[in-house]
C-alpha cells in the first residue's frame, strides 16, 4: 500500500482504535470519581453518622454510564461471551459465514438499541431530584444507552479489520 493513502477498512480501525483509547479514559476518570464519591458516602455515614442525600444516587448513574461504555471496551477486545469452539471446528468457510450472521445480528441490535435509546433520551421530562441543589435530567442517566450503542457500532464496523488485525499478530508470533 502507498504512502499517505489509506482504505475505508484502516480508516474506520483508526477512528475505533482512537474511540477506545478516549473511552478507556473517560472510564477510569469515572472509576476514580465512583471510588471517591463511595469512599466519602461511606465516611460520612459510618463515621460521622450523618448520610449524605447526593452520593448513592450519583453513584448509580456513574454506574451505569461504567459499564455501558465499558461494553464498548469488551466488543472492541473481542471480549464478550461466545462459543468459538463450535465455530473453530467448522471448516473456514462456514466459520466467515457465521462471523457474517454474527456481526449481521448484532448490527441489527445496536440499530434498535440506538433507535430506542434516542427515542427513550429525547422524550425523556422527569427530573431527579437528588438534593434540592443538584437536579439532574433522567434524561443523562438514559443517554448512556444510545451512546453505548453507537460506540459498539463503530467497533462492529472495524470488526473485520480488527479481526484481519489479530490474525496477521497471530501469524507473526507462530514464526518466531
Amino acid at each position: 500500500m502507498t504512502k499517505g493513502k489509506s482504505s475505508p477498512g484502516q480508516l474506520i480501525l483508526l477512528v475505533s482504535d482512537w474511540v477506545n483509547w478516549v473511552v478507556i479514559r473517560v472510564l477510569g476518570v469515572m472509576v476514580a470519581a465512583l471510588l471517591v464519591i463511595t469512599l466519602y458516602e461511606v465516611f460520612f455515614r459510618y463515621v460521622l453518622r450523618n448520610p449524605l442525600p447526593w452520593p448513592v444516587p450519583v453513584s448509580r448513574i456513574l454506574l451505569i454510564w461504567i459499564a455501558l461504555l465499558g461494553i464498548s471496551v469488551a466488543l472492541k477486545a473481542g471480549e464478550h461471551v461466545a462459543v468459538e469452539g463450535a465455530v473453530l471446528i467448522l471448516p473456514p468457510r462456514y466459520q466467515k459465514l457465521i462471523m457474517f450472521l454474527d456481526y449481521l445480528i448484532i448490527g441489527i441490535w445496536l440499530a434498535v438499541i440506538i433507535w430506542q435509546g434516542w427515542l427513550a433520551t429525547t422524550h425523556a421530562t422527569q427530573l431527579m431530584v437528588i438534593t434540592r441543589a443538584l437536579r439532574i435530567q433522567f434524561k443523562w442517566r438514559l443517554a448512556a444507552v444510545p451512546l453505548s450503542g453507537i460506540l459498539q457500532f463503530i467497533h462492529l464496523l472495524a470488526g473485520p479489520a480488527i479481526i484481519h488485525k489479530a490474525v496477521e499478530g497471530e501469524e507473526k508470533e507462530g514464526q518466531k
